[in-house]
Order: C-alpha cells, then sequence, then structure tokens
C-alpha cells in the first residue's frame, strides 16, 4: 500500500512540476514577444521618419527632376507598406496621383487618388487621423474623373467635395465645386443641371462682387446657352463676362469671349458682324500691346475678307499678320497668314505670288512638324517613366499583398497553438484530477 502512495505521488509531482515548466515555457514566450515589440516600436518611430522625409523631398524635387521624385515616392511606398505605416501609405498614394496630375497621365492619377482614399477613409472611421486628408483630396480625384471620361464618379467626388466645403462655409470652395459639377453636367449635355449650378455659383459671386468669378461663369453661361441654340443670349452672357474681365484686366477672357461670337457669326455665315467683332478685338489688344492676338486678329479679318472676295483687303490685314508674327517669333500665326495669303494671291490671279506664299507655308509647317515630333518624343519617353514607375507601384501592391497573407497566416498558426496548448493543459489538469480520485478510491 505505502508503495502504491509512493508510487502515485511521483507521477502526481511529475504531472505538476511539466504543468509549471509548460506555464514558465509560456511566460518567458510572452516575455520574448513583448521585448521584440519594444524594439519594433522604436525602430519604427524612426522608419516612420524616414518615410515622412521621402515624401517631402520627393515633393520638393519634382520639378527639377521629376523621375528622381518618383522614386524617392516609391521608396517610401516600400517601406509604407512593409512596415503598416497606412497614413503614410496613403499619403504617398496621393503624392503619386499629384505628380501624375501634374504630368498629365490623368488615369494614373485618378487610381492613385481612389487608393489614397480608401486608406483616408478607413483611417477616419476608426478615428486615428483628421477628416481634412479627404477634404483636400476630393477636388482632384474629381477632376482626375473627368479627365477620364468617369462623370459619374467625378460628380460624386464633386459633391462630396461641395458637401464639405459647406460644412466648412469655404466660399471659394463652395463657387470652385458648383462650377466642375456644372462643367460635367454640360459635357454629359443634362443642361438643366449645369444651369442650376451655374447660376447658384454666380448668385455667390455677385454677392461678393467677385468679378474674375462673374467672368467666368457669364462665359460658361455663354457656353450652356450656344449648346441651346440660344445664340443671342450665349452673345449676351459673353458680352457680360467681357466687362467682367476688362475691369480686372484679363485679357485672356477678354479675347475668348471675342473668339466665342466670331465664331457664332462665322456659323450663322453673318459676315459683316463678323468682321465688326473682331475688328473690335483688333482695336482692343492694339491698346493693350497684345501682339499675338493682334496678329490672330489680322488672319481673322483677312479670311472674313477672302470669304467676301475682297482680296486686297485680306493681303493688306495679312502682312500686318506676317510682321507682327516675325517679330514675336510665332511661328504658328505666321503659317497661318501665309496659308491664307496664298489662297488670296490664288483668288485675285496671282498665281505665281499665290505658289510663292503656299511654299513658305509649307516651310513653316514643317518646322511646326518638327516641333511637334521632338514634343511627342519628350511625352513618350515620359511616358516609359510613368509605366517603370507604375510597373515599381505593382510590384510594391503584390509585396504587400503576400504580406498580408503572410500575417493572416501567422495569425492563425498562432490561434492553432494557442488552442493546443490550452487542449494540453486541459488534458494535464484532468489527469491530475484524475489520479487524485483514483488515489482517494484506493485509500478508501
Amino acid at each position: 500500500m505505502t508503495k502504491n502512495l509512493t508510487y502515485y505521488f511521483l507521477i502526481i509531482a511529475l504531472l505538476l512540476s511539466s504543468g509549471v515548466l509548460f506555464g514558465q515555457e509560456k511566460k518567458a514566450l510572452e516575455q520574448k514577444q513583448r521585448s521584440s515589440y519594444s524594439k519594433f516600436s522604436k525602430s519604427s518611430f524612426s522608419r516612420k521618419n524616414e518615410v515622412q522625409k521621402k515624401l517631402s523631398e520627393a515633393e520638393k524635387l519634382f520639378e527639377k527632376d521629376p523621375e528622381k521624385a518618383l522614386d524617392l515616392v516609391h521608396d517610401a511606398l516600400l517601406i509604407a507598406i512593409k512596415e503598416n505605416y497606412l497614413k503614410e501609405e496613403a499619403d504617398a498614394y496621393n503624392l503619386l496621383g499629384q505628380f501624375n496630375y501634374q504630368l498629365n497621365e490623368y488615369s494614373l492619377s485618378y487610381k492613385n487618388y481612389k487608393k489614397a482614399i480608401a486608406i483616408y477613409t478607413n483611417l477616419i472611421s476608426t478615428s486615428k487621423t483628421s477628416f481634412n486628408l479627404l477634404y483636400d483630396i476630393y477636388y482632384q480625384t474629381g477632376k482626375s474623373a473627368e479627365f477620364v471620361l468617369d462623370y459619374t464618379n467625378s460628380i460624386d467626388y464633386y459633391t462630396k467635395y461641395l458637401d464639405a466645403a459647406k460644412s466648412k462655409k469655404n466660399i471659394d470652395d463652395i463657387v470652385k465645386a458648383q462650377i466642375a459639377i456644372g462643367d460635367v453636367y454640360l459635357k454629359q449635355k443634362e443642361l438643366k443641371g449645369a444651369q442650376v449650378n451655374y447660376n447658384d455659383a454666380l448668385q455667390i459671386e455677385q454677392v461678393r462682387d467677385n468679378k474674375k468669378g462673374i467672368a467666368t461663369i457669364n462665359f460658361k453661361l455663354g457656353e450652356l446657352e450656344k449648346e441651346k441654340k440660344n445664340t443671342e443670349k450665349a452673345i449676351q452672357y459673353y458680352r457680360s463676362s467681357q466687362d467682367a474681365a476688362i475691369q480686372i484686366n484679363d485679357d485672356e477672357a477678354v479675347n475668348q469671349a471675342y473668339t466665342d461670337i466670331s465664331n457664332i457669326y462665322e456659323s450663322e455665315n453673318n459676315l459683316d458682324e463678323g468682321i465688326e467683332i473682331n475688328q473690335e478685338a483688333l482695336n482692343y489688344n492694339q491698346k493693350r500691346n497684345n501682339k499675338t492676338e493682334v496678329s490672330r486678329n489680322n488672319i481673322d479679318l483677312a479670311n472674313i475678307y477672302i470669304k467676301q472676295d475682297k482680296n486686297e483687303e485680306a493681303i493688306q490685314y495679312l502682312e500686318n499678320s506676317i510682321k507682327i508674327a516675325e517679330q514675336t517669333g510665332d511661328i504658328k500665326n505666321k503659317s497661318k497668314a501665309f496659308e491664307a495669303l496664298s489662297v488670296a494671291y490664288g483668288n485675285s490671279g496671282q498665281e505665281s505670288e499665290a505658289m510663292k506664299k503656299y511654299k513658305e507655308y509649307l516651310i513653316l509647317e514643317d518646322s511646326i512638324y518638327k516641333i511637334k515630333q521632338q514634343q511627342l518624343k519628350e511625352q513618350n519617353l515620359k511616358g516609359e517613366m510613368l509605366d517603370n514607375a507604375q510597373n515599381k507601384l505593382s510590384l510594391l501592391e503584390k509585396d504587400k499583398q503576400l504580406n498580408e497573407n503572410t500575417i493572416e497566416l501567422l495569425k492563425k498558426e498562432r490561434i492553432i497553438q494557442e488552442e493546443f496548448i490550452n487542449r494540453q493543459r486541459i488534458l494535464t489538469y484532468s489527469l491530475i484530477i484524475g489520479i487524485l480520485i483514483l488515489l482517494v478510491t484506493s485509500y478508501l
């Protein structure tokens, strides 16, 4: 009996000691994890600063060296994705969107802006960041969507921007959003929606007497009425736009209105009115010393005179245009003037002179073509640079997905280990209790 008791107590001691040892190992593992987390936290802080520094440097460098700036953003993204810095990751996508937008790559800018918005929205929902981050990005995302013809989402982003601007009571941004929404509606031929937004914006600008805003919106309302075929009303709006633009010396807006009014008269074959408006534009630009516009006005007047078979008058205006274009180095206007001259001389029976002017026109067009080819080449190089940048980004995103999958696997493995530990603990305690019962029973 004594031997049996000794044997049973020895088994209990072994089981208890194994349980204690098991608990100590678990405790040591937890301490090791806490220690690793502490080291990670310190390292994490320094790496986060590194990401922010790279993004700041990229923003400063972009104008001078866009390729290097893009590389810096991708380096920052690599760290942010690897270390799971969500705010910095969104900042990087936001900055990439800005760079793409400035390089006229609207499809890429739209894609990157949407990624930034998705992360910012998630952070805001968990109260880890400010709504201002979304406020700043909504408008640009809407503009990018507009340029890629995604009008439905464009209006959605502009509307979010408008709602945020109203909540902040930011009048400038409210007007900006309403004009943008009106523009998209106009592109979609939804004229009622465009008119409502333009009129709301115009009312605000009139109340605060903002001449620039009044000029801009009246011009857009002129475009709207032209779309409706209400040419008289369109001209009235263009004139209102001009009146406001003249008060703030906005020559570009004044001349844009002149051009659109002239186009209306031309479409209606109203040549006398066309001559009158172009002569008015010529007088205005001569007073303002806008030589490029003066050259263009001379060409526009000459083309109308050619239609009226008044070739001698046309030739005088075209010779004036060429002289001014030579002074300013304006190849485009000079080329257009030579082309019109060849027509005017041809119509007046001066075939030799007409051929001479046409050859001059061809030489200039060849120069313009070479310039365009160079611009196209530069654009293609830019496109290759952006393709390389986007390929790097795709690799980063795939790497992020792999990391997320790895993390999920580790989480599942940890859960399995914890379940195994719990089962072992239950089994150990059950054995102990079972042996105790057996001992008591044997003793009794």
